[in-house]
């Protein structure tokens, strides 16, 4: 047993959907707490009496320059508990306004909150990041993120920072990355600090 209710103008799009499954045997095919992607769950073959799942996502976009979205996913049955995600984005781009129109800047912003409950069991995190992307012609652009991962039960974080530069040619495409990453926890005591280079070369024929 499904419903959907969708509403739709020119700039705003809103989606519900809920989602009853009652098992008549073990061979069908159940809502799985593997992945919430989206507002979609992935299924598999676990054994379960029944299953329930609810996504809404509003999504709001002012012409090419401004977008933001926020939605929600939550599923349970009586054999896994109950899983559950909250999610907002937002993009801005700037475009020149004279002469060829193109992206000169673009920057976002995410942040994502979801749990995990059973009998024996309680997850939750919570992720932030943002960045943007600068573009000086119609060939190279350079940026960053920012990202910051928290885990409520085991009480710490995890750091993540990322700048980047790329030459994009109609054939040719090259781009240099540096990440750092950085995990505080309290439980051991200690910091735990990576950097890592890439080199990116893709040429097409």
């Amino acid at each position: 047993m499904a419903d959907r209710l969708s509403y739709r103008t020119p700039k705003m799009k809103a989606v519900l959907i809920n989602k009853l499954i009652v098992a008549k045997d073990h061979d069908t095919l159940l809502l799985s707490f593997q992945e919430i992607d989206s507002g979609r769950i992935q299924v598999n073959e676990k054994q379960a009496d029944w299953s329930f799942l609810s996504t809404g996502d509003i999504d709001y976009l002012h012409g090419k320059s401004y977008s933001a979205g926020i939605g929600y996913a939550f599923a349970t049955n009586d054999e896994q508990g109950q899983m559950w995600r909250v999610a907002q984005n937002m993009h801005y781009n700037i475009f020149t306004k004279t002469g060829i129109i193109r992206r000169i800047a673009s920057f976002y912003q995410e942040f994502l909150y979801e749990g995990f409950s059973s009998n024996n069991l309680n997850r939750q995190a919570t992720v932030v990041e943002a960045g943007g992307r600068y573009y000086p012609n119609m060939y190279w652009s350079l940026g960053g993120y920012m990202m910051d991962t928290y885990y409520f039960n085991d009480n710490f974080h995890q750091y993540t920072g990322s700048v980047f530069s790329e030459l994009d040619f109609k054939k040719l495409k090259i781009g240099v990355n540096y990440t750092y990453g950085l995990t505080d926890n309290d439980f051991w005591n200690k910091q735990l600090t990576e950097h890592r280079w890439e080199i990116r070369i893709k040429k097409f024929i």
